[in-house]
């Protein structure tokens, strides 16, 4: 049974689309299964918020034409009840061209949400290398239950997000935020090693959870709930994670 309220998210890091051919692609995917998109939410400059359905943006915008369409941050394409709330969208896709965020989610009334959410990233990815990203299950209020992440630190993380930070951020890979039961990484990752480590031949034992290949030099790793708290000291210790306490990365 699901939650009432709660979504599955997924949170990508690095992935870089011209606005207007990023919302063509979105229209076209999310049709093509099924979940078409009805309403857009857009901020103009980060000055102003707008919300309105799809056909009056695109009535408004040619998206082959006209280049005040790039001016359009976190723009998000969503179905939803209501415009003005999003706690009653139930599916949609949001892009921030500046920091290079893609954010996908999907009702956990929807079968199979995190099933479907996964089959769109594959289609995003197909010929996009990323940084990082992640899956969460969330409310508006947060998480659903603690993960026991660790050394979890949100100010860090934010800290990291800081315009002032972003090529240090995108810059420093191999980094992931923190361990989650769902993670993506990039070819950088996955070829990580030190004087006695290789990612991909740790990645070999079962118990340190398993690889799916997506789009190009992309992997879904899954990790095992009780081996969650181990594997982040790890990685931690390795300072491959941004979002713990005492990591700076030199950030401003």
């Amino acid at each position: 049974m699901y939650k009432e309220g709660f979504k599955d998210y997924c949170y990508i890091y690095g992935y870089s689309s011209n606005i207007s051919e990023w919302i063509k692609k979105s229209i076209k995917l999310f049709s093509e299964i099924g979940f078409t998109l009805k309403s857009v939410s857009y901020d103009i400059n980060y000055e102003g918020l707008e919300r309105k359905s799809l056909s009056k943006f695109l009535s408004e915008f040619d998206l082959d034409k006209d280049g005040s369409v790039e001016n359009l941050y976190s723009f998000t394409i969503f179905y939803g009840k209501n415009l003005k709330h999003p706690d009653s969208w139930s599916y949609g896709v949001r892009f921030d061209k500046p920091s290079s965020s893609l954010q996908f989610f999907f009702d956990k009334s929807v079968e199979n949400s995190a099933e479907i959410i996964l089959k769109i990233l594959q289609s995003y990815l197909e010929d996009k290398i990323i940084n990082f990203g992640y899956f969460s299950l969330e409310s508006l209020a947060g998480r659903e239950i603690s993960l026991n992440l660790y050394n979890e630190d949100n100010h860090s993380w934010w800290l990291a997000l800081n315009p002032r930070n972003r090529e240090i951020l995108y810059n420093s890979s191999p980094k992931l935020r923190h361990i989650y039961p769902c993670n993506i990484i990039n070819r950088e990752f996955y070829n990580y090693k030190d004087k006695d480590f290789s990612f991909n031949e740790w990645i070999k034992d079962s118990e340190n959870g398993t690889l799916k290949k997506i789009g190009r030099e992309n992997w879904l790793w899954i990790v095992p709930y009780s081996r969650l708290h181990e594997i982040g000291k790890m990685f931690y210790e390795k300072h491959l994670l941004i979002g713990v306490k005492d990591t700076t990365f030199n950030l401003i």
